[in-house]
């Protein structure tokens, strides 16, 4: 290690070499001693021990010297080596130029000669001493500044704004995203200066106009984290908006106090953030929490939101009816179309329904093709049935996707601000509602009573039991024979479905029917009766080869025919049962047919190709709308039951019934009458030209063993008078 050096001048031999002499008893081992005999050797020896970059503390020099004095040489190294401590050894006793000679060389301190051995080496630790001490700290201002330097780097380089405060709240450093954030004039100090009073106070946030986010009211100045820190308190807000520039800036603020070695707070760091992006996807967040991405309607709990309110409400008196719609054969259109066309349809929908309210009805897409409207402050049930006329009204249009006409049926269940306590009290209420309107036909509504509540309950069980049914095989196919009208001669059956509950008995298909429908369980039945009735038929075919049975009649649902796949299925079951085509017919009705015309149409045409026969059921009780049954290739119309009952006594019926028969046959098709029960009946539609009939008259329904015995019987003859 390099050992400091002590500089002894002095033009007179002997006085150096005893003074290096005193110098060395008492200096330890880490300082050398260096003489030089005139003030131009001392400045080479400087010159070369400063290029070998030796520590230089001190300097020992006498005043009196030939050509260059004492006092011109320690001036001299001030300027050059300020560093260096001086002493001057001197005889001169004048005060006032020993004062010239301290205040031009910055002398550390003179000592007289002759000096006491003992004084100089008390002077000369004392001058180390010092020297140690201006060193070291040196060095820590050195540290300090680099410190700072680096501090600086890295609030400059971080990704959020931050300031530093005093004590007063002033900012006296801002980086560089503070300062384009407050739009201010904060400007990085030196490090040897922080004082706050030259620095301008406007440079921190909270001398800004900052307010609640959202509002027009002034933030808290004690709960701004500024403030906090400087009492100690770090803490963090995101509801705070900055008024700069004229705009309204909003921000996540955040304090923590600094504390010196004493434990006092020195100053505050503040970090603040434009969290105006994070706001925003927040905002899409919380939009999209409480509405509908596909039709921009608010949703299931934004509408829960708002029936609390109402719930809570009809404490002052204000009334509310809750409607809950439901889209009809909704399925299909996404089973035919696709879902994207589903999608183009539901938007569709939306639209139709904003146009039918008023602004005091809130629309909501409640999931899937359901929507929920809650009609605030009415006045009596009369209110809401006249905006549900209105909804069935518009729904009642056509809907034109892409060239597909669509009808759609809406089906409404009301629910009265007097039928309930809590908002899924009336949810539910307008639920059983709807299924009730539904079950009474669709394209209608219902308003909900108490008696409808056990009714679901029953409904529900039922929908169990149905399941346990099909698991267990109770459900069993009957045969109706269908004749034709001037023989009775049966020429084919219809393949009916009957379910005798273990408990209950009978059910009735109109019971269980739609609850198959609705829950899906239509379309493993519907497998299953196809196959089912297709072989039996081509068992009879085997057993009765010369007999005049035509087909077997099988109902085919909508949601059946509207099967992507239905047309393989079937002729699959075709060749599995080797019954050939013309012997099977399809009867759909009127409804499935209209809720996606194109769609159906198409199906039907692939079915017709094939060789199977087609009829139209229940003609005259639905759409009946003649300018799409031309489209469709059906082979015959079937006169609904609800006509024939009435033939004889009802001039109406007689005359629709007659013009049905007409239409048919003006088309090519051929009529199948159902529901005859009596002879008069039988009679009135040999008038009419019907050919085919079936109803009770005949034969009810009957298990396959007994059709097989009517078959062998040949005619009906009893029945037909």
């Amino acid at each position: 290690m390099n050992k400091k050096v002590i500089i002894c001048v002095d033009d007179q031999r002997v006085i150096l070499l005893s003074l290096r002499d005193q110098l060395l008893r008492f200096l330890d081992d880490s300082y050398r001693v260096e003489l030089a005999e005139s003030g131009e050797e001392a400045l080479e020896l400087f010159d070369e021990l400063s290029q070998a970059q030796s520590d230089i503390p001190l300097i020992i020099c006498d005043q009196i010297m030939p050509g260059m004095t004492g006092d011109q040489l320690l001036i001299q190294l001030h300027s050059l080596y300020p560093q260096t401590l001086k002493i001057l050894l001197t005889g001169q006793t004048r005060l006032e130029a020993v004062v010239n000679i301290v205040n031009a060389a910055s002398l550390y301190r003179y000592v007289a000669k002759p000096w006491d051995e003992t004084d100089l080496a008390l002077t000369v630790r004392e001058a180390l001493r010092s020297y140690e001490q201006a060193q070291q700290l040196q060095a820590q201002q050195l540290a300090l500044a680099q410190s700072e330097a680096q501090l600086r780097q890295f609030l400059e380089a971080m990704p959020v704004a931050v300031a530093v405060h005093d004590q007063l709240g002033q900012s006296y450093y801002a980086n560089r995203l503070a300062r384009e954030l407050l739009g201010s004039a904060a400007t990085e100090p030196s490090a040897s200066n922080h004082s706050a009073s030259n620095h301008s106070a406007s440079n921190h946030p909270a001398k800004y106009l900052t307010y609640i986010a959202g509002t027009q009211q002034q933030y808290p100045p004690e709960k701004l984290p500024i403030l906090r820190a400087l009492k100690g308190e770090a803490s963090t807000v995101d509801d705070l908006e900055l008024e700069s520039n004229h705009q309204r800036i909003p921000l996540e603020v955040s304090g923590m106090p600094i504390y010196n070695a004493a434990g006092e707070i020195a100053y505050a760091i503040t970090a603040f953030q434009n969290i105006t992006e994070r706001k925003q996807v927040q905002e899409r967040l919380r939009y999209g929490a409480f509405h509908d991405a596909l039709t921009g309607l608010p949703n299931r709990a934004a509408f829960m939101a708002v029936l609390e309110t109402a719930v809570a409400q009809t404490q002052w008196g204000q009334h509310f009816a809750v409607f809950l719609l439901d889209l009809d054969s909704f399925k299909l259109v996404n089973d035919s179309l696709g879902h994207e066309q589903g999608d183009h349809l539901l938007k569709a929908v939306a639209q139709r329904l904003q146009v039918c309210l008023a602004e005091q009805a809130f629309l909501a897409r409640f999931g899937g093709d359901e929507f929920t409207i809650l009609l605030r402050d009415i006045s009596d049930l009369e209110a809401a049935t006249q905006v549900a006329d209105r909804i069935l009204r518009a729904m009642a249009q056509t809907f034109d996707l892409d060239g597909y006409e669509l009808f759609l049926n809406t089906s409404i269940g009301i629910a009265l601000s007097s039928n309930g306590k809590q908002a899924e009290d009336f949810l539910r209420n307008a639920d059983i509602a709807m299924y009730r309107a539904k079950a009474e036909g669709k394209s209608r509504y219902s308003v909900f009573d108490t008696v409808m509540h056990s009714q679901v309950v029953q409904r529900l069980h039922l929908e169990t039991d149905l399941r346990l049914a099909i698991e267990h095989s109770e459900l069993k196919l009957y045969y109706q024979p269908i004749l034709l009208a001037t023989t009775c001669e049966i020429i084919g059956f219809e393949a009916l479905l009957r379910w005798h509950h273990p408990n209950q008995g009978w059910i009735s298909p109109a019971d269980f029917i739609p609850i198959a429908e609705e829950t899906g369980l239509i379309m493993p039945l519907g497998r299953w009766i196809l196959l089912e009735a297709c072989e039996q038929m081509q068992r009879w075919k085997a057993q009765f080869p010369r007999d005049s049975l035509r087909y077997i009649s099988v109902n085919l649902s909508g949601r059946e025919l509207l099967q992507p796949n239905i047309i393989d299925q079937i002729s699959q079951t075709l060749a599995e049962t080797g019954l050939e085509p013309q012997h099977l017919k399809l009867e759909v009705t009127e409804s499935s047919l209209i809720t996606n015309i194109e769609v159906a149409g198409d199906r039907l045409k692939q079915l017709s190709a094939t060789g199977i026969k087609l009829s139209l059921d229940d003609f005259g009780t639905g759409y009946s709308s003649l300018s799409y049954l031309h489209r469709f290739p059906v082979n015959y119309l079937k006169v609904d039951r609800s006509f024939v009952s009435r033939l004889c006594n009802n001039e109406e019926s007689r005359k629709i019934t007659e013009s049905i028969v007409v239409l048919a046959h003006s088309l090519n098709m051929k009529v199948i009458a159902e529901g005859v029960e009596t002879a008069e009946q039988l009679k009135r539609l040999r008038d009419l030209n019907c050919e085919y009939v079936q109803g009770f008259l005949f034969s009810p329904a009957i298990p396959a063993d007994a059709a097989t015995l009517l078959l062998q019987n040949g005619m009906l003859a009893a029945q037909c008078g």
